[in-house]
């Protein structure tokens, strides 16, 4: 986070606001302030999925993930 601190104030004495931001959202995400969600599938793509199926599914998902 120290490294991220230093180049956004460096950045800022450089007048390079964009690279100060780009510092700030990756320190932001480092600390667990901000964080970054994507969604997988389609809109209601797991809906008409029985409960077993359901789970199966997400188990296969968070497993390609290194979750489980």
């Amino acid at each position: 986070m120290d490294e991220f601190e230093q180049a956004r104030v460096q950045a800022m004495k450089n007048g390079r606001e964009g690279a100060a931001v780009n510092a700030t959202k990756e320190k932001s995400i480092l600390s667990g302030h901000r964080i970054e969600r994507s969604e997988v599938g389609g809109p209601g793509e797991l809906d008409a999925l029985p409960d077993d199926e359901l789970e199966r599914a997400l188990l296969e998902r968070l497993s390609a993930l290194g979750q489980r």
